[in-house]
């Protein structure tokens, strides 16, 4: 069964065009899809997959 996840955390993330590049590959590979922004400040996204794909890739 596929889900939807929506989520945010205000934290301070350095390497950000290392670890956009390292989540998108991760996730291509998973077969999740969905927006997910990066920033300084933190993260914000909703993506979509099989539900125990997603919650493997959530607790990372």
């Amino acid at each position: 069964m596929f889900e939807v996840v929506g989520f945010y955390k205000f934290v301070k993330i350095s390497y950000l065009k290392k670890n956009q590049k390292v989540l998108l590959e991760t996730l291509k590979k998973k077969n999740i899809r969905g927006t997910i922004i990066i920033s300084k400040e933190g993260v914000n996204g909703t993506i979509s997959g099989k539900a125990e794909t997603l919650n493997s890739q959530l607790t990372i």
